[in-house]
C-alpha cells in the first residue's frame, strides 16, 4: 500500500508536466500513465477550501479508503485527486461512486 502513494518531486513534476485532466461532482483528477502497472495516487486538500485539519484528515481518511478498493485492479496511471468544496455535501457512498466512476473514464481515455 506504501507503494502506491506518490511522494517524489520527479514523479509530481511528471504528472504535472504530462497530466490529463478530470472532472466530477466531487472531485478533480491530474492523470498521467505511468510504466509501473498499477495505481499511485496523492490526496491534495487545501486549507483554502477546508479550514480545520480535522476536516482535511477525514478527506484523505475517506479517499484513501475508497482508493484501496482500487489497488488490485492493476491501472498503470498516477493520478492527484482533489476534493472540491461540496465534498461533505453528500454521504460516503455517492462520493465512492463518484469516484468510481471518473476512474473508469480515465481508465478508458488513458490507453
Amino acid at each position: 500500500m506504501k507503494d502506491n502513494v506518490l511522494r517524489n518531486k520527479k514523479d509530481f513534476s511528471n504528472l504535472f508536466k504530462n497530466k490529463s485532466t478530470y472532472y466530477s461532482s466531487f472531485f478533480i483528477i491530474y492523470a498521467y500513465k505511468n510504466n509501473l502497472g498499477w495505481l499511485r495516487y496523492a490526496i491534495a486538500a487545501n486549507k483554502k477550501n477546508f479550514k480545520t485539519a480535522v476536516e482535511r484528515n477525514k478527506i484523505k481518511r475517506q479517499i484513501r479508503s475508497i482508493v484501496r478498493g482500487l489497488e488490485n485492479k492493476n491501472i498503470p496511471v498516477d493520478i492527484l485527486i482533489i476534493p472540491k468544496n461540496n465534498f461533505f455535501k453528500t454521504d460516503f457512498l455517492n462520493k465512492k461512486n463518484d469516484l468510481f466512476n471518473l476512474i473508469v473514464k480515465i481508465r478508458l481515455n488513458i490507453k
